[in-house]
């Protein structure tokens, strides 16, 4: 048992570094605020480089023949953009040392990256408007 856990980690920790090396060490996006909620949009460049990567995963799928596994490339090319309203929030985590909020709505999660000196008015900005202080 302990192998299997043991090779899951290590299958785990190197398709994250893959993944870092595809997509170039950066995972560029774009986030806009309005009085509703935020959207986290990929740039177009990187949302080419995961379709790229949805693709190898389908076609390694259907090679396989593993439904799920083809399914989880068609998820993870299929969108480039999150929406996640305010009225739909149910936690916040702020995480002031890395400049990154945590909204949890749901299944769904979208984390907010900010420049330093914008962190602190993008938090309230989200407080305000969603009501909590759980952040």
């Amino acid at each position: 048992m302990l192998w299997v856990l043991l090779f899951l980690i290590a299958l785990v920790t190197l398709s994250y570094y893959f993944y870092a090396v595809m997509m170039g060490g950066r995972y560029s996006v774009l986030f806009r605020m309005d009085e509703k909620g935020v959207s986290h949009t990929q740039l177009p460049h990187e949302h080419k480089r995961a379709q790229a990567l949805g693709a190898v995963t389908i076609l390694a799928g259907l090679l396989s023949r593993n439904a799920s596994t083809a399914g989880t490339g068609m998820l993870s090319s299929g969108h480039s953009s999150v929406y996640t309203r305010f009225t739909n929030v149910s936690n916040v985590k702020a995480s002031p040392r890395r400049y990154t909020i945590k909204l949890r709505s749901g299944l769904m999660h979208n984390q907010v990256y900010t420049a330093p000196e914008d962190f602190d008015f993008v938090l309230a900005f989200i407080r305000d408007h969603i009501g909590k202080h759980d952040a």
